[in-house]
């Protein structure tokens, strides 16, 4: 399993957050699992819960759209991880690439996380969490999407 992306979007009207992974695999990330994956040490509830994959729990929890779940902004962190700013003003997750990835929805497939599954519509506005010169792209419709 690659574990370094090619491209991430963040669409705000779809509140999807999408990451094109080496290899071509797509994982599409609502807010709301996004938001309760959160892996900073006051989500997890302490240091000694930090783990280095999500609880399968986050795949269970239906967190309602509210600003605590719009994100706002999305930042680089040197090159192996991203931190959201959420409109709540929350941005102590780092979420590295192994996280992200373990987190994928598609690889949780199963009744409790059927409605975890992204929308299949797309278009601005997005951020891209990328600077410039990591070259990246708003993901579209013609792209290659998992499940």
């Amino acid at each position: 399993m690659t574990e370094k992306p090619n491209n991430i979007t963040v669409n705000k009207r779809t509140r999807e957050f999408s990451i094109t992974w080496d290899g071509g695999h797509v994982s599409a990330y609502p807010f709301g699992l996004l938001r309760a994956a959160c892996p900073c040490a006051s989500c997890r509830g302490g240091h000694e819960n930090m783990r280095a994959e999500p609880d399968a729990s986050v795949f269970d929890q239906q967190l309602e759209d509210s600003p605590a779940t719009r994100v706002s902004n999305v930042k680089a962190v040197g090159s192996y991880a991203v931190t959201v700013l959420w409109e709540d003003g929350h941005d102590y997750g780092i979420y590295n690439w192994h996280y992200l990835r373990a987190l994928c929805p598609c690889q949780k497939i199963g009744p409790s996380t059927a409605d975890l599954r992204r929308p299949k519509d797309f278009g601005d506005p997005f951020i891209s969490a990328f600077p410039p010169w990591w070259n990246a792209r708003p993901m579209g419709p013609s792209r290659r999407r998992c499940g």
